[in-house]
């Protein structure tokens, strides 16, 4: 009876990694919505502020912050698999319930757009963005569910693949067009940040289908993602769209938290100096560094 409420065992180094993520984008959020609600004026046009230089600041802060762990991360012998099913496989039921969840959230948020996107000057962007974001949310999982499998059928998963990017692709060209003769940079620079990122953070996962996988980047960039992705949630769009970026976060948040999980270790073998066949007995030694996280 007792092992029905036993909790499950957690893996820390995931929890840490995709708790500082999240964390770090709800900051985010927040900064870019004191901007918004102190840079802007009753116009929508921006004036002086300091919001304007704190936000970029933080944003180089939390990228480089990202980089450091991952450099830390990979000088202790901690690596991703570039084999597709050691990186993003995993057994777990609950994984592949949250995974289908998303997927679901995000293929409901695209619904929502395609319904409520008749009055908007981009409508017919915006219909492809949702019909891709449709398929991108079914795509999501399908693509997740064949990493589990001894012989994942790799040209499906190549095609599942390409949705979330064509979408964001279509997305990136309905904010050009919306936004080309808007004065004010910072009212849409967010989201142009913030559709690249998701579009390299979506390019990294393919490459492991696509036998291009980077993985440093595959961790690096979905973390990025979530990061912009809360970061963009601040600004004033369609709901559908803000389901969709929600989504997406929640996704990559995923597939931090499975990568992590799924980290290589390879003991390194310790640098002796050539001491002539005898011991270093000066009982000094290197410090090992500690990883940020």
């Amino acid at each position: 009876m007792d092992s029905i409420f036993k909790l499950p065992k957690v893996n820390l180094r995931a929890l840490n990694v995709t708790c500082y993520t999240f964390g770090a984008g709800a900051l985010g959020f927040f900064m870019r919505w004191l901007q918004r609600q102190m840079a802007f004026d009753e116009n929508g046009l921006v004036g002086s502020s300091i919001w304007n230089i704190l936000l970029p600041f933080y944003i180089l802060v939390a990228v480089y912050v990202c980089r450091y762990y991952l450099k830390n991360l990979y000088a202790d012998g901690y690596s991703v698999s570039e084999d597709f099913g050691e990186a993003l496989g995993t057994q777990s039921g609950f994984a592949r319930f949250l995974r289908w969840c998303f997927g679901l959230m995000m293929s409901g948020g695209a619904l929502l757009l395609l319904m409520t996107c008749e009055t908007d000057p981009c409508a017919d962007l915006l219909r492809i963005v949702s019909a891709l974001g449709i398929v991108s949310g079914l795509s999501f999982p399908l693509m997740l569910d064949n990493a589990v499998k001894e012989k994942p059928k790799y040209n499906l998963c190549c095609l599942y693949g390409i949705a979330p990017m064509l979408m964001y692709c279509v997305w990136l060209l309905t904010t050009y067009k919306s936004n080309n003769i808007n004065p004010v940079v910072w009212a849409y620079a967010m989201e142009l940040i913030t559709v690249c990122v998701c579009i390299s953070a979506y390019f990294r996962l393919v490459g492991f289908v696509y036998s291009s996988p980077r993985g440093k980047g595959a961790l690096f960039m979905p973390m990025a993602a979530v990061f912009m992705c809360f970061v963009s949630m601040a600004d004033s769009r369609h709901l559908g769209m803000q389901i969709i970026l929600i989504a997406t976060a929640c996704m990559m948040g995923l597939c931090i938290w499975v990568m992590c999980e799924n980290l290589k270790f390879t003991p390194k073998a310790e640098n002796k100096d050539d001491l002539g066949g005898f011991e270093d007995l000066s009982g000094v030694t290197k410090k090992k560094k500690r990883s940020l996280f």
